[in-house]
């Protein structure tokens, strides 16, 4: 391990983010052959500092030498988002879904991104097989019925946002969609209902 990666660690283990990115960044502008471990880490680091612009720069200089790294592609493709550049999110996030469509995280992020774009039809397919694979998880129910209601499929919108909240009754972000959705269809006693209970 180079001095500057084990100051980075060092510093990293101790609190001091600020002081692990400086070294990283050097690192990476001293080798950029450096190991995708080392951009995964900075990356991660830019994004949760709120560095975005940052981080979108170096995810996009590691996928240029690691083209095929999962966890790479699916940064990049959620800090693009961060950069409102969902346009560009969405191959990106694709290609890490091909790579490994085991892993759920890239899949939900392009579910979202598809969200934010209005494509609500491939995001309800998206959202779709995710419950299929994890039928008890509120977030993917959650987003599924959002995809749905977008599209005017309000009942089955309104039914995945309950199943949502009867999976996990303080998610407080099922609520609102669900108050929501019932507000937009003029339903306001039973939207009332609903931020009663939540």
């Amino acid at each position: 391990m180079s001095d500057r990666l084990a100051a980075a660690q060092a510093a990293l283990n101790a609190g001091r983010a600020s002081e692990a990115i400086d070294q990283l960044i050097a690192a990476v502008k001293e080798d950029p052959a450096r190991p995708a471990q080392v951009y995964r880490v900075l990356t991660i680091q830019l994004y949760q500092a709120g560095r975005a612009v940052e981080g979108e720069a170096f995810a996009a200089q590691a996928i240029e030498r690691y083209p095929r790294d999962y966890d790479l592609l699916n940064i990049h493709g959620v800090l693009l988002r961060r950069l409102k550049r969902q346009a560009e999110a969405v191959p990106v996030l694709e290609r890490a879904v091909k790579l490994d469509s085991r892993n759920k995280a890239a899949q939900q992020n392009l579910g979202n991104v598809l969200l934010d774009l209005g494509e609500n039809a491939r995001a309800e397919a998206v959202f779709g097989k995710l419950v299929r694979q994890d039928p008890r998880n509120s977030e993917y129910l959650r987003q599924l019925g959002r995809s749905l209601v977008r599209q005017g499929r309000i009942e089955p919108g309104l039914s995945r946002l309950r199943q949502a909240i009867m999976v996990k009754r303080e998610d407080i972000d099922a609520w609102l969609e669900l108050a929501g959705a019932l507000l937009e269809e003029n339903r306001i006693l039973e939207a009332e209902e609903a931020l009663d209970k939540g």
